[in-house]
């Protein structure tokens, strides 16, 4: 003799079953690659740890560290990335220091033509460290610093001392022939900064994202 379950009964066992099989299903994992518009003209390109900054003008792109030693597919996805904002070609490619996991993978940027710039300091590890997967230096800056000029943009290269390392050059942009940096209120923004930590107050924190508005961190 079969026995009849009560409707309400069977729909529960049902509903409790489909909670708990949703509850056991993995998070989907976050998109290896992700760009974010920082400020007018300006964007950041994540690729897992690591981050870029590319400047978009009419007459070009400037863009940072290729970032392809950890995921070696990063700098073609980057790449991409600028792709879907905008034809311009590449213009520069600006390393913020010489350590592989920023400085590797440059090559689908040389490919297009970019001039590669890069502190004396950085220009000379590399040149010694000679690694097939990075690209020297085409335009050196020495310590006083220099700016690239493109588009109605400019870009100061800052150098900073020994921080994160004693190769790293600091972006800072802002719109050509104004000595108020960029567009409205906001300040210059400073990338491929330093910036103080508990254990280092002269600055040890190493990013490539744009960090600084109207000043502050």
């Amino acid at each position: 003799m079969h026995l009849a379950l009560p409707r309400t009964l069977i729909l529960a066992a049902a509903l409790a079953t489909a909670t708990l099989a949703c509850a056991q299903a993995p998070a989907a994992a976050p998109a290896p690659y992700a760009t974010t518009k920082v400020a007018d003209n300006v964007y950041v390109f994540r690729a897992g740890g690591h981050q870029s900054m590319f400047v978009v003008t009419p007459e070009g792109v400037i863009a940072t560290d290729p970032i392809g030693y950890v995921n070696p597919q990063a700098p073609a996805a980057y790449l991409q990335e600028i792709r879907k904002i905008t034809q311009a070609p590449i213009k520069y490619v600006i390393y913020s220091h010489h350590h592989y996991d920023h400085a590797a993978g440059g090559k689908p940027f040389k490919d297009e033509g970019a001039v590669f710039v890069a502190h004396r300091n950085a220009h000379k590890r590399l040149v010694a460290l000679q690694a097939p997967d990075v690209v020297v230096p085409d335009m050196i800056v020495d310590d006083t610093g220099s700016s690239i000029v493109l588009g109605g943009m400019r870009i100061d290269l800052l150098y900073a001392g020994n921080n994160h390392s004693t190769t790293r050059s600091s972006c800072c942009c802002r719109r050509s022939g104004s000595s108020s940096p960029s567009t409205g209120s906001r300040s210059r923004r400073c990338c491929s900064a330093t910036w103080p930590t508990a254990t280092s107050p002269t600055g040890s924190r190493a990013s490539t994202a744009c960090w600084r508005w109207n000043g502050t961190g």
